[in-house]
């Protein structure tokens, strides 16, 4: 460009415009001159003459203002708009090296970044990303809280994947995992940990049994209507309990995730591994929430590694 060897003080706005404001209104101010100087007979004509020069003189700067500020900053403007919405991929068209170029340069550096955080998002659980705002530094400390979780699980993974390829075996989980987080969202749970074909899921705040019982019906009705199209069917197992927990931050001082813990969890998880196929297993302690609001088959306790006592279990049938 052929100012890129100039001066620094030759590429800013605050050189620019009022060089060219310069440089149209001193040769209108001296063609008005001239027409005073020759003391023309006719005032009106030269009220009329120098009225012209100066209107062309200000619209000469209007346009000029017009298409070297006001259009470049709209376009600013339009872009962080867009960023704000999730556009990531409009960027500003810096074409010059002055100071709304430079800025221009540092919003598209900004986007870039924000479409980093944005794609790693996908990766971090909503309550990682609520845990870590406005701070610098992870929180190791962890809090107990009463909340229910949902183990999934897909009972004949090892048997779908062992008669196909890697590419249909990830189509088919991608797709599993996609209504599932979905449907979990859907009724205020929250995907805290994919562990290759399970997902953990926990529910917390108002008729959060409910909501988990809900979730896991709708999935296994969902799961169904895939399988009356499919070769080979797919099934997954649910578990569901609630109790105590400790919900924190968990990992090293480099990297962390937002986790629970508990015997609570690990009952959980047990139901899950015991449930089959596209059944709901539901501990007492949950039951016990929903009793109105679901329909429930009682089983023969359930002994669960690591507790004293056997668990008292029910499948879900439906809720009400």
């Amino acid at each position: 460009m052929r100012w890129q060897n100039k001066p620094a003080l030759f590429k800013t706005i605050t050189f620019r415009v009022p060089l060219f404001t310069a440089a149209v209104l001193i040769p209108a101010l001296w063609g008005m001159a001239r027409l005073y100087s020759r003391g023309l007979d006719n005032i009106v004509l030269t009220i009329f003459i120098t009225s012209i020069i100066f209107i062309a003189a200000i619209s000469l700067i209007t346009l000029f203002t017009r298409y070297y500020l006001t259009r470049r900053i709209i376009a600013l403007g339009r872009v962080i708009k867009g960023a704000a919405a999730g556009d990531f991929v409009s960027k500003i068209d810096v074409n010059s090296d002055d100071e709304i170029s430079e800025l221009g340069n540092e919003i598209n550096s900004m986007i870039d970044g924000l479409r980093e955080r944005f794609m790693f998002s996908r990766f971090v659980s909503r309550s990682a990303l609520e845990s870590v705002k406005g701070e610098i530094d992870i929180d190791p400390a962890g809090e107990k809280k009463t909340l229910t979780v949902l183990f999934t699980d897909i009972k004949n993974f090892t048997e779908y994947a062992e008669t196909r390829n890697p590419e249909t075996v990830m189509e088919m989980l991608n797709t599993v995992m996609s209504l599932q987080a979905r449907i979990i969202h859907k009724h205020g749970g929250e995907i805290y940990k994919y562990s290759g074909h399970e997902i953990m899921a926990v529910f917390g705040g108002k008729n959060m049994v409910y909501r988990a019982a809900k979730s896991s019906v709708e999935i296994r009705d969902e799961i169904k209507k895939i399988n009356e199209t499919s070769v080979t069917p797919v099934y997954a197992g649910f578990g569901i309990n609630t109790g105590d927990m400790i919900a924190g931050n968990m990992g090293s001082i480099d990297r962390a995730d937002r986790t629970v813990i508990g015997t609570a969890v690990n009952i959980g998880a047990r139901l899950c591994a015991a449930a089959g196929r596209n059944t709901i297993v539901v501990s007492d302690n949950s039951q016990s929430y929903i009793t109105k609001r679901a329909e429930f088959i009682e089983h023969e306790p359930l002994k669960v590694k690591g507790k004293e006592c056997e668990v008292k279990i029910f499948t879900l049938v439906k809720t009400l």
